[in-house]
């Protein structure tokens, strides 16, 4: 198992957690994985794309383990935006966010959407 990279679990209905085989995993995809509450892993990989989407079971502690991770890619369910993100709008209109420092790679973008 310590050569996995990809590991989906996508529609896995029964599915409660996620077990800690998977610490330097690079993509979990266990969306629409309704009875889904914890993660029992952290993730050592900073490049890991997480999605949870339709996820609604979570736990805190799991979404904060996806939170905290300094992750490339997240997707969590829920329709609030986690307080630590200081940059919001309200209404349908776009989100301009100035930075100061020197433009991020492509790899660093990141994508909002209201689902």
């Amino acid at each position: 198992m310590s050569r996995l990279k990809a590991f989906s679990l996508k529609g896995c209905r029964k599915l409660v957690s996620v077990p800690p085989i998977l610490e330097y995993i690079d993509f979990i995809d266990a969306s629409d994985c309704e009875s889904l509450e914890m993660i029992e892993c952290s993730f050592r990989n900073q490049f890991v794309w997480l999605k949870f989407a339709n996820c609604f079971k979570l736990n805190q502690e799991a979404r904060d383990l996806i939170i905290q991770n300094s992750c490339r890619y997240a997707v969590l369910p829920g329709g609030q935006v986690p307080p630590h993100f200081t940059h919001r709008a309200t209404g349908a209109g776009p989100l301009t966010i100035k930075l100061n420092e020197k433009p991020l790679p492509i790899s660093m973008k990141f994508k909002v959407s209201d689902c």
